[in-house]
């Protein structure tokens, strides 16, 4: 009886040992793997900033940004409209002298009922070429809209 004990505890201490060498031989594979991770991110911006200077490429890393949250993308000579299926909420992207060969965003509108509100944080990102933060800003307004565009949403709340 006591043999089969010392054996069991044996066992255990065996197995255990052997889960946590094959645990510390795997670490450095997870390190390796989530290094390799950002640095595939940190190309992706790298090359969206580094492309990113025509007025087309501009508007191309804006357009894949929109579409890649699920949100439409339209184009109008020097402007870019986005919204999500519905046309009194959108943001308008006004660029600047279209003649110089790296033109710049010099305005964004939120657009909520034909009434603009300029976002100067946007095209402060813009400006920077930072579509990360472009990204990050989408992401709020997409989250709003399908807040608000939902059905049966209480567009004017009111307390009681």
């Amino acid at each position: 009886m006591l043999s089969n004990k010392m054996i069991s505890k044996v066992e255990q201490i065996s197995s255990s040992r052997h889960i946590q060498k094959s645990l510390d031989q795997m670490k450095p594979l997870l390190r390796a793997e989530k290094t390799l991770y950002n640095l595939k991110k940190d190309v992706a911006l790298l090359h969206n900033a580094c492309e990113a200077v025509t007025l087309d490429s501009q508007k191309r890393s804006i357009q894949y940004t929109a579409e890649d949250l699920g949100l439409k993308f339209v184009s109008s000579g020097t402007n870019c409209y986005i919204s999500l299926d519905a046309d009194q909420f959108y943001i308008e992207i006004k660029f600047g002298d279209t003649s110089s060969p790296t033109p710049s965003v010099t305005q964004v509108d939120l657009v909520n009922e034909g009434t603009p509100q300029q976002s100067a944080v946007i095209a402060q990102c813009l400006q920077r070429r930072d579509y990360k933060g472009f990204r990050e800003h989408l992401q709020g307004f997409a989250s709003v809209l399908t807040f608000l565009l939902r059905p049966g949403a209480d567009l004017f709340y009111t307390r009681h």
